[in-house]
């Protein structure tokens, strides 16, 4: 068996006795460690209970600014929220379709007058331009429709117009939807009227494959049928004239009127995604301040267990001074004598005490003849 050195001993002597010490110490002085125990734990606390209650306030604050942007009547809808955004983004696709069509045909009108010719270059033909805007017009006021007869929810028109401006706007829609079935009934009579040329006279009649019949003029060779038996006496002429006059006015007005509505949609969506970068933005103080009440949380956790293991010394300590009949500061002296005057103050309480007021009724004795108050000489 291996024997403890005496080095080893004496420093577990030394070790104990230190210990011994400290929690003498600890507990002849009491109210001065536990006084700077709570001045450590103010100046380790107090910091990042600043910053928490910065960091809480600042997001009570973004939540109740995020809750009102998507609130009515302070009655938060996540429905109406999500049928907002959904409502945004398919309005911004029918703004932009509008206007990016209009734009090239606008940019083609003043190229055909010679206005500004060497710079410009179209991305597609006219006619799919206008295809585009005929199309995108169809289903834009065919969504305005639906929206104003409860089919769908996407827009808010009926929630911010009346029933009167409901009305102008559902007979708006439907001038819309009427003027954009018109255009599309006359280009399909041009188109018929471009096949029944081709029928009559194949050889002098040539169509490109690509841009539709309004991108250039130099691509469609359109000319009178040899055979005038079968010609309806200039009426083909004639609807040939005025039909792309009829639809180069008509266009413009739906794609103006629609681009109006439209662009509720590109408003909307704007807000949605400035909310969503701001957002972004602030992020990192959010992590900041889940980072802080953790932080808070593990020191005073950590506090807790020091304040423990303190109040532990101390009562080591004052069991082992109780050995020696030795009281610490923190436990109740016994009563020292009062002296001369406390002995006066203490007499004349006395005296108060036994004297009965003017509106208390003395005591009547008992039947066993014990009276309750002691009177002087018994």
């Amino acid at each position: 068996m291996k024997m403890i050195s005496p080095e080893f001993s004496f420093q577990i002597g030394i070790a104990l006795m230190s210990i011994l010490a400290l929690v003498c110490l600890f507990a002849l002085f009491q109210a001065e460690v536990e006084r700077i125990f709570s001045t450590i734990y103010h100046v380790l606390i107090r910091p990042i209970t600043l910053i928490n209650d910065f960091l809480g306030a600042f997001w009570q604050g973004v939540r109740r600014f995020y809750r009102d942007q998507f609130s009515e009547k302070k009655q938060l809808d996540l429905k109406r929220v999500f049928f907002q955004f959904i409502g945004s983004v398919l309005y911004s696709v029918f703004f932009i379709a509008f206007n990016y069509s209009e734009m090239h045909l606008l940019a083609l009108s003043l190229a055909a007058l010679g206005i500004d010719t060497a710079h410009y270059s179209s991305p597609m033909g006219a006619g799919t331009l206008t295809a585009i805007a005929i199309i995108f017009s169809f289903l834009f006021w065919g969504t305005i429709f639906l929206d104003l007869r409860g089919v769908t929810n996407t827009a808010p028109w009926r929630d911010a117009l009346n029933k009167k401006w409901r009305r102008y706007l559902l007979c708006v829609t439907i001038f819309c939807l009427a003027l954009s079935l018109f255009i599309v009934g006359l280009f399909g009579l041009l188109r018929h009227l471009g096949l029944a040329d081709v029928s009559y006279s194949p050889q002098s009649y040539s169509l490109e494959s690509y841009g539709g019949l309004s991108d250039s003029s130099q691509d469609i060779i359109l000319s009178h049928p040899p055979n005038p038996e079968k010609q309806a006496h200039g009426t083909i002429d004639k609807l040939y004239i005025w039909i792309p006059i009829i639809t180069g006015v008509c266009i413009p007005i739906l794609v103006g009127i629609g681009g109006v509505f439209a662009g509720w949609g590109i408003i909307i969506l704007i807000k949605f995604i400035m909310l969503a970068v701001g957002f972004l933005i602030i992020s990192p103080l959010g992590l900041l301040y889940f980072v802080s009440i953790l932080l808070l949380e593990i020191v005073q956790r950590l506090l807790d267990f020091v304040y423990a293991v303190i109040q532990l010394l101390i009562a080591l300590g004052n069991r082992f001074l109780g050995i020696f009949r030795r009281r610490s500061q923190g436990e109740n002296a016994p009563p020292t004598p009062p002296d001369d005057d406390e002995r006066v103050a203490e007499a004349s309480i006395q005296e108060a005490d036994q004297i009965p007021s003017a509106n208390e009724e003395p005591m009547r004795p008992s039947e066993e003849g014990w009276s309750p108050i002691t009177k002087k000489g018994d």
